[in-house]
């Protein structure tokens, strides 16, 4: 992203999901975030292999936004990358994001990535991974005991 603001609503228009998770990145404006975020759920499920990709984006705030809003989604997809971003993100907040969208997707897959974190992570503060862990999993177990 260069120097000029995205224009997300041009984005929108012209159907460019790419630009749009692009857009996730751009730091200087929140606004800008919460747009693209808010135009990438118009496009529904054809924006979730698009968002997959931005889980492995260098800028912090795009794999922080992506993360996010595939936990909005109920593509299933998801679930496997959200994993592999809970597990070796390097950025705490982007691992938290990342147990918050397992547990809205409410796929058991993500229960022992999960428990590995309460397991294996020291903690770092009030709301740390731990906290995002243990609220996912009790998130997950009450959706496991609604299909049962």
């Amino acid at each position: 992203m260069g120097l000029l603001k995205p224009n997300v609503n041009k984005m929108e228009a012209e159907k460019d999901i790419e630009g749009l998770v692009d857009a996730l990145g751009y730091e200087k404006d929140s606004l800008v975030q919460l747009t693209a975020r808010i135009a990438l759920k118009t496009f529904g499920n054809a924006a979730v292999e698009p968002l997959i990709k931005g889980l492995k984006a260098k800028k912090v705030d795009t794999r922080l936004h992506a993360a996010m809003t595939l936990g909005e989604f109920a593509d299933l997809r998801a679930v496997e990358p959200l994993i592999v971003l809970l597990q070796q993100d390097e950025n705490e907040g982007v691992r938290k994001m990342a147990a918050g969208a397992l547990a809205k997707l409410g796929d058991l897959r993500a229960v022992k990535p999960l428990e590995n974190i309460l397991e294996n992570e020291k903690p770092t503060g009030k709301y740390d991974l731990r906290y995002e862990a243990t609220v996912a999993l009790q998130k997950l177990k009450v959706a496991s005991k609604k299909t049962n």
